[in-house]
């Protein structure tokens, strides 16, 4: 056998040189972590989220004030409430005022609007690693880089996506524990190794341990456990396996589900009732108008503010899903299993609230990205009357048009981030005058608060009014 003098040798044959090239792969990912990352920082200081304080950060000053692990409130499961005391860490080493305790000074803390933004960027940081997930996710799948680079930068551009993931909110850690499970665990079902399958496992688990409806996660891991092993005594011992892994993480993450059973059982049958019967404007029915509504929401809301670029991404989903499903079987199944359920299961419940539904936005990346590229194939395919220039200017067209879709919604994303920006300025006051001036022949009657930031402004209006009866329209 003839072998090649080391000179000749391949250089990607050494460790080295295979890092980097995987490194490289991933530099892509840069410009859509930039834009989502980016504009979220710009715009994290934002203003009040109802659920910050009482729901988020209540149950860390319980923990703080009785020196306990337990958070004492389990509505959700207590990934985030550890998340969130972890934030707090360096506040134990700060210098603090004579004569304040440890504890004082770290409630004087969370009472802080600096904890709340620090909290927020931290959530941002972490849940925007879904669109490093879903990259790498279509590459592991065989899929190209621009494919690849599409999957991510959807989620990484979609206006709804940004507007939740700056919450601290139980959701966009959902998304980003889905994402990277379903990522491990279609590793162990090409590599067939136990020990990608373990860490999908605890991926679940982590999931799981955020929010309830996660432990839907487990699906995936124990499809790629039924498909990667032989059946008969191997199957059932990792399945097992796999189900006491999971089963583990979450009671690390949530020891109250058996140290304090009474109180756990009772907040996660009220959160059951809560949503099954309804919640004010989000009560929804039950079924097939909850179905039809996400629906609604995933073709003409999701992908961007303007209805045209929302279903055409949209499309190329349905279009992907498809192609995923005749392409590989096992594979695709793994994929979709969780969202496929997830949603079935939220379709059941009387309360829609859109944020539950971003643990599925990844997988609709995929597949939407996926749609994309049976498009330009279909355009590739000529026929031999078809000149070449010709289908080189469709192809070139079809990318031109993805990307000014995806330029048009990172534009949103950046006026948006500068307009909470100036919010403190009076740059919306004079807006408002400039808009009560373009409309001469209809009367504005203001709120009081209006009425007093026009008047520090200095500009004359004459067409407000302080009559009701005669006001078209109510300037607040």
């Amino acid at each position: 056998m003839k072998h090649e003098p080391p000179s000749q040798m391949q250089k990607s044959d050494t460790p080295r040189e295979g890092s980097w090239r995987n490194a490289v792969r991933y530099l892509p990912l840069l410009l859509p972590m930039v834009i989502l990352v980016g504009t979220g920082m710009r715009g994290i200081d934002y203003g009040l989220h109802w659920d910050e304080r009482p729901w988020q950060i209540g149950p860390v000053k319980h923990m703080v004030e009785r020196r306990t692990l337990l958070p004492g409130y389990y509505n959700y499961p207590s990934f985030d409430y550890l998340l969130n005391l972890l934030v707090l860490s360096p506040d134990t080493v700060t210098a603090r005022p004579p004569g304040e305790s440890l504890r004082q000074h770290l409630l004087h803390v969370l009472d802080s609007h600096a904890y709340v933004l620090r909290l927020r960027a931290i959530y941002l940081l972490i849940t925007s690693l879904s669109i490093v997930w879903v990259y790498a996710l279509v590459r592991q799948r065989g899929g190209s880089c621009p494919e690849a680079l599409l999957a991510a930068s959807l989620p990484a551009c979609s206006w709804e996506v940004a507007y939740h993931l700056r919450w601290v909110a139980t959701d966009g850690l959902l998304m980003q524990f889905g994402s990277v499970t379903v990522l491990l665990a279609i590793q162990a079902l090409q590599t067939r190794k136990n020990s990608w399958l373990m860490s999908a496992a605890v991926a679940a688990g982590l999931g799981f341990a955020t929010k309830y409806p996660g432990g839907l996660l487990l699906l995936p891991v124990l499809l790629t456990a039924l498909f990667i092993s032989r059946a008969g005594r191997e199957r059932t011992i990792r399945l097992v396996k796999v189900t006491g892994l999971f089963a583990l993480v979450y009671l690390a993450i949530t020891p109250a589900t058996v140290m304090q059973p009474s109180k756990f059982v009772h907040a996660v049958f009220y959160e059951m009732k809560h949503y099954a019967t309804g919640h004010g404007g989000h009560t929804v029915s039950r079924g097939l108008e909850h179905l039809w509504r996400m629906f609604a929401y995933f073709s003409t809301v999701l992908w961007s503010p303007y209805l045209a670029i929302a279903i055409l991404f949209f499309g190329l989903g349905i279009v992907g899903i498809a192609a995923l499903v005749a392409r590989e079987w096992r594979q695709t199944a793994v994929l979709l299993v969780f969202p496929a359920t997830y949603l079935l299961y939220f379709s059941t419940q009387g309360t829609m609230v859109v944020r539950n539904l971003l643990a599925v936005v990844p997988f609709l990346a995929v597949a939407a990205a996926h749609g994309s590229k049976v498009f330009a194939e279909l355009v590739h395919r000529r026929e031999p009357s078809s000149p070449l220039a010709r289908s080189w200017w469709l192809r070139t067209s079809w990318l031109g048009l993805l990307l000014a879709c995806l330029c048009l919604n990172a534009s949103w994303l950046i006026g948006s981030a500068e307009s909470i920006r100036t919010r403190h300025t009076d740059r919306f006051i004079r807006e408002t005058c400039d808009y009560i001036r373009a409309h001469p022949s209809a009367k504005f009657l203001l709120s009081p608060h209006v009425k007093s930031d026009l008047t520090e402004v200095g500009l004359p209006l004459e067409n407000v009014t302080t009559e009701p009866a005669v006001a078209s329209a109510v300037v607040l």
